[in-house]
């Protein structure tokens, strides 16, 4: 970033895209930045060092749900 922190654009993401999924991948996940990105509207936050299959594994359940609500839609149609 040019200015500013990751915080300001979860902070952005959150009051332009309030349905989005907003997740973090740091380098610093502690205690303490998990709780600051979880009180500005993340839903998860990774740790890029450790844990990478978590998100994959978050990134890939998210999808299988678009993909079981848009053919629930589509078989209502």
């Amino acid at each position: 970033l040019a200015q500013g922190t990751g915080l300001n654009v979860l902070r952005a993401a959150g009051e332009q895209l309030p349905d989005a999924h907003r997740v973090v991948l740091s380098n610093y996940a502690t205690p303490d930045m998990r709780q600051r990105c979880l009180a500005l509207g993340a839903h998860k936050v990774f740790d890029k060092s450790a844990e990478l299959e978590d998100l994959l594994a978050y990134c890939t359940g998210l999808a299988d749900a678009a993909t079981r609500d848009a053919a629930t839609r589509s078989a209502r149609s």
